[in-house]
């Protein structure tokens, strides 16, 4: 509302609670809760008829039990014994361990079976998930319109804090039957091997930890011509800074199983931590980004508008991080520290056309080039000094598109068609280093994508309403070559055969589709109004559909496929004439169908695979009260 003639204010505060979808049967706790506060504070203030301004301050607060992800397959019990490659006589693993991995599996002899197996909403587990999350921001928007000219300043600042615990091993520590006495090194049991702590039972007690802190600030001058003229331009000066830092962390909170840990260090002669940390990689990242631009449109006739922009772009980055992981490096100096800084400078352009064939009918066209800038994949947990350096990413992007409306305004039709050629794709995939899985980025040479965005909306007669979307994409790397690391982990290839070319060399993707990109999605709405009883009425149906999808780059349908979805919900709705309040009950995903939406690769400790799937059936009634 207003404060003064020239000053207006907006305040606006919303607590959300939502129950969980998931419990816990070991201590009958809920999970996938939500409980976020938001706050926002906003002035305007009209300076002058020519001169508006606009300041906005929110903060967001999220502390809530996140869910720790579906595991709808049994829990990968066997006895994890020492193992040695098939072709070289390496040892790929101590006891207890799977191969390549420095932690011992968890669940070995493992009391109960997988709770979700019998109900996928059930999961058992001693450490709860907890999530808590802060961003507080403050944003600036002020312009001046002049005679022949407008400037238009935005700025803007916010930090944001992410704190997340969740149970790495998924299962109860009393549960576990992790036995030394039945794993067998150089065929005596370690509970029994001379200088071992003698444990039998050591359960693992592991839990995964991110912290994150950020802030960001920007400012952007915008100049806009207002010329009585047939040529128009819009130039403008952009400034953006970041200053980001993660800590993530593996810990073993079982002090004798970390002895056991520390037993086989000293045979290795490898870094075992006195802190309980099984890996824990700190990094931090401060990026600077400057970039000046300008469009010139030219009305080249009353139906045909002719565009032509180009814009400048520095980046530059720095950094560093520390890792430790157990077993590897020196025991003595085991945590390695790296810097890094980087800079990458492009032009960029774009050239379009809009043209009117009529009133109703607008078809368009442009090519554009596009560019994001390189950057770093810290917290990799090897010896190495190195750090390893993402090329930018460059686009050439083609695209043409029709809006009309037909049948006096009864149907409105939105299209598009696209082609985007990519050249140093930047992806993200799975590594594994020194057994420690974390997503790093790689660039793809060369890449393409094409398809076509429709969306149309109708009212056939004035009580019904139809709306509907469609969108097909069809990706395709065209020259990718990198490894599987990931997969040479799993399955087969996890016992003895690291040797196998899959684990040594690059593999060829050519053909290969994007990950999490589906070749068609589509929703469907209709929607019926009427009167009844003094008060206006309307029942919705909608329909949403996702197709088939990769999870990985690498399109292995063994552990990457998620086949397709989709889902029904019904809205009614009534209000009175005036609108003053309205009243609406809802069913969301009418079928009760939990569907797969995104699935991990298996956890290369124990062996299972984390998915995420949709909601369950939710009812509710609304009721909204406007004054």
């Amino acid at each position: 509302g207003p404060v003064t003639d020239d000053l207006g204010v907006l305040v606006g505060l919303s607590d959300i609670r939502r129950n969980g979808f998931q419990t816990n049967l070991y201590n009958g706790k809920d999970y996938e809760q939500d409980g976020t506060q938001y706050g926002t504070f906003a002035l305007e203030h009209q300076t002058t008829s020519r001169w508006n301004t606009n300041l906005k301050v929110m903060g967001v607060e999220q502390k809530y039990r996140p869910g720790n992800g579906y595991i709808l397959e049994p829990f990968k019990r066997e006895l994890a014994q020492q193992v040695t490659d098939v072709d070289t006589g390496e040892t790929l693993s101590l006891p207890g361990m799977f191969p390549k991995q420095n932690f011992v599996n968890m669940r070995q002899g493992l009391a109960n079976e997988n709770p979700a197996l019998r109900d996928e909403d059930k999961v058992r587990q001693d450490v709860d998930p907890d999530l808590d999350t802060s961003r507080w921001a403050a944003f600036v928007n002020s312009e001046y319109s002049a005679d022949t000219y407008a400037l238009k300043y935005t700025g803007g600042y916010s930090r944001y804090w992410f704190d997340t615990t969740v149970d790495a091993d998924a299962s109860v520590q009393a549960d576990s039957g992790v036995d030394w006495s039945k794993l067998l090194l150089s065929g005596v049991p370690v509970s029994q091997f001379p200088g071992a702590p003698g444990y039998t039972v050591t359960p693992a007690d592991m839990t995964y930890v991110i912290n994150q802190e950020a802030t960001f600030d920007s400012h952007e001058l915008q100049y806009t011509s207002e010329w009585d003229s047939d040529y128009s331009v819009i130039a403008g000066l952009y400034y953006y800074h970041s200053d980001e830092e993660q800590v993530v962390s593996y810990r073993e909170w079982n002090d004798q199983l970390m002895e056991t840990y520390a037993f086989f260090g000293g045979l290795l002669g490898k870094p075992v931590s006195d802190d309980n940390y099984l890996f824990r990689g700190d990094a931090h990242v401060d990026t600077t980004s400057y970039a000046s631009y300008g469009q010139l449109k030219w009305d080249w006739t009353q139906q045909t508008s002719l565009t032509a922009g180009l814009r400048f772009t520095y980046d530059e980055k720095k950094g560093g991080d520390n890792t430790f992981v157990q077993f590897v490096g020196d025991p003595t100096d085991p945590t390695v520290y790296r810097t890094q800084e980087d800079n990458w400078d492009k032009w960029t352009w774009r050239v379009g056309v809009d043209h009117f064939l009529t009133e109703e009918h607008f078809l368009y066209g442009f090519i554009a080039t596009g560019y994001r800038s390189g950057g770093f994949n810290f917290q990799k947990p090897t010896a190495s000094p190195e750090v390893d350096v993402v090329k930018p990413e460059e686009i050439l992007s083609y695209e043409i598109g029709y809006k009309g409306v037909m049948l006096e305004n009864r149907l409105n039709v939105s299209s598009s068609i696209y082609y985007y050629d990519y050249q140093d794709l930047q992806v993200i995939k799975q590594d594994v280093v020194e057994g420690i899985a974390l997503n790093t980025f790689v660039n793809a040479d060369k890449a393409r994508a094409m398809g076509l965005e429709l969306e149309v909306r109708a009212l056939p007669v004035s009580q019904v309403m139809l709306s509907g979307t469609y969108s097909y994409n069809n990706t395709e790397y065209d020259e990718f070559f990198t490894k599987d690391a990931n997969a040479c982990t799993l399955g087969p290839l996890a016992q003895g055969m690291s040797q196998a070319p899959l684990c040594q060399d690059e593999q060829d993707l050519k053909g290969n589709e994007f990950a999490l990109t589906p070749q068609n999605k589509a929703s469907l709405n209709a929607t019926y109004f009427w009167e009844m009883f003094g008060f206006d009425w309307s029942a919705t149906g909608s329909y949403i559909y996702t197709g088939e999808q990769w999870m990985s780059p690498f399109n292995d349908p063994l552990y990457d496929e998620v086949g397709s979805w989709d889902r029904w919900d019904v809205r009614l709705n009534a209000a009175p004439g005036d609108r003053a309040w309205e009243v609406t009950a809802y069913i969301k995903n009418i079928t009760d169908d939990r569907e797969i939406i995104t699935r991990g690769r298996p956890s290369t400790v124990t062996q299972n695979a984390q998915t995420t799937l949709t909601d369950p059936r939710i009812y509710g009634l609304r009721f909204d009260y406007y004054f």
